[in-house]
């Protein structure tokens, strides 16, 4: 027996489906972001994880080093993986920070 369906109605076997949600990435984020002083990083403590962008104009130097004009800064953004949060707001979080930052 062949597998042929003759008279095929698309609206009784259609099916939906979801489309995949897209990977977000930290270089993703901070490419769209586009600041040259912004940088993203996972926290991992016991008690659960958390993600930390850093604005920092002179991130080579550290202590007594870093020139007293250098700006430097951290904030907080807490979820627990990337995606739990969409791209846009991620983008939103990190250039309102930075916009906070160089103002």
């Amino acid at each position: 027996m062949e597998n042929i369906v003759y008279d095929f109605d698309p609206d009784v076997f259609s099916t939906k489906v979801k489309a995949k949600k897209k990977r977000i990435t930290i270089s993703q984020i901070l490419k769209k972001i586009d600041c040259e002083h912004m940088a993203l990083e996972k926290i991992l403590t016991s008690g659960g994880n958390y993600f930390l962008f850093t604005y920092d104009t002179h991130p080579d130097f550290d202590g007594e080093d870093r020139p007293e004009w250098a700006d430097w800064a951290q904030h907080s953004v807490n979820v627990h993986q990337l995606n739990h949060m969409s791209f846009d707001k991620w983008v939103e979080e990190g250039r309102s920070f930075a916009r906070d930052m160089s103002a």
